[in-house]
């Protein structure tokens, strides 16, 4: 298993405790405990998603921000 797909996975599962405490929290009484520990899953959740990406982006050959052409200020712009 490469980083980017392990980084997926675990963005993948962190999206869903996040769900699964969120909805607890909704509709299981509403503790703050819950709601609080499903924010936390989830932007944990954003940060494996977005190294994901950053590691697809800069590894493939055919990904648009490996490409000569790209200035180095839009690539920057857009990460």
């Amino acid at each position: 298993m490469n980083w980017e797909a392990g980084l997926s996975g675990l963005s993948l599962l962190c999206y869903a405790v996040s769900s699964v405490l969120y909805h607890t929290h909704l509709f299981g009484g509403g503790t703050s405990r819950s709601s609080r520990n499903a924010w936390i899953w989830a932007m944990a959740g954003l940060a494996a998603h977005t190294a994901a990406l950053g590691i697809w982006c800069t590894t493939h050959t055919w990904s648009i921000l490996r490409d000569e052409r790209m200035p180095f200020s839009l690539v920057a712009y857009v990460l």
